[in-house]
């Protein structure tokens, strides 16, 4: 899994820039709309340093290259207890939640 998991932290570290922040969080649910064509992780907190709309919700594409890795560590996160660290650009917003640009798995 960390072969998997470096790729896109290198990709998306280019694609976010400088003004990356970083929060970890409980999970609420996980899952994909067909509504929006998207994937995503919402937390039991709110993010303080986001200013999409929804402060709960954490998406990607659902054609994303990632996006089920990413749902498997949301289902990871959420049945074991561990929390997931999103790193993001808090200007970048996809339906409403914030776009992943990172995500990992924290004690």
């Amino acid at each position: 899994m960390k072969k998997l998991i470096v790729p896109f932290v290198v990709l998306s570290s280019a694609a976010y820039g400088a003004a990356n922040q970083k929060e970890a969080f409980h999970v609420d649910f996980v899952g994909a709309s067909a509504n929006t064509n998207t994937i995503f992780i919402n937390t039991v907190e709110s993010s303080a340093l986001t200013s999409c709309s929804d402060n709960k919700s954490f998406r990607l594409p659902i054609d994303h290259v990632l996006a089920k890795i990413v749902v498997n560590m949301g289902m990871a996160a959420k049945t074991t207890g561990m929390r997931v660290e999103f790193i993001f650009d808090p200007t970048q917003c996809l339906s409403g939640g914030t776009e992943i640009g990172v995500v990992k798995l924290v004690d």
